[in-house]
């Protein structure tokens, strides 16, 4: 049995039980041997733009003598990718940029004639604009969740085609994730926290700085990120 990491487990159950499965940027092909051999996927597609990690999820699903029911395939993004063969589709692991990049060269596919029923994003940078580009792109984020791991925080979530709705303080749960601040998600709230902790520290390193431009620029930043935690435990409290 594949034990997953905490932050990867985290990704496997967002997944739910479905047909299929594309993980996109599989690395060495864990997370669809999880999910066939736990019976939460009928089949998989582990496809990687490396040639390394690619060779290594094919050793690893012999292993797991699965080759009747994960494919390993070399592409970039869901370029390879065949109708009907990812009823849900992994982006996990990747920078903010990368992952909209991918979803964005692929939106007729995913839309239009792929099969594709949703989508599990777990990207490592750039929320906010992430999130902003996937309500552009039209997906709902109908499931998120956040996990500590090894001292680092990741978020990520579950979204399918529909029509976002744009809510007061959108930039708000932008940064911070919409239903991560509706459901109040305990981890979040220590990310938030610690969130506090590294401002005030950057605050006081700035008061130290000669006065100039650059730390009027600088603070007036960091004001601002501070007004945006402060409204996000705000949030907590008042429906707590």
């Amino acid at each position: 049995m594949v034990k997953l990491s905490k932050r990867m487990q985290a990704v496997a159950n967002l997944v739910g039980d479905v047909d299929s499965v594309a993980d996109i940027g599989c690395d060495h092909g864990y997370l669809p041997i999880y999910l066939v051999s736990e019976g939460h996927a009928n089949r998989a597609v582990a496809m990687d733009v490396r040639k390394g990690p690619l060779a290594a999820a094919t050793e690893h699903i012999k292993e797991a003598g699965l080759e009747g029911k994960i494919s390993t395939r070399l592409s970039d993004g869901l370029t390879n990718l065949k109708e009907g063969e990812g009823e849900c589709v992994i982006v996990a692991g990747m920078g903010g940029r990368l992952v909209i990049r991918i979803l964005q060269d692929a939106l007729p596919f995913l839309k239009e004639n792929g099969g594709v029923k949703r989508l599990v994003l777990q990207p490592q940078s750039e929320l906010a604009y992430v999130r902003s580009c996937l309500r552009e792109m039209g997906l709902c984020c109908v499931k998120e969740d956040m996990v500590l791991e090894d001292g680092k925080f990741y978020p990520m979530g579950c979204y399918e085609f529909g029509e976002p709705k744009e809510m007061a303080n959108q930039e708000l749960f932008d940064l911070y994730g919409t239903l991560l601040l509706t459901e109040r998600h305990p981890v979040l709230y220590d990310y938030l926290i610690k969130e506090l902790e590294t401002f005030e520290e950057v605050q006081k390193s700035l008061s130290r700085m000669k006065e100039g431009e650059k730390r009027q620029l600088r603070q007036g930043e960091i004001e601002q990120k501070l007004r945006h935690n402060q409204m996000a435990r705000d949030f907590y409290n008042e429906r707590g």
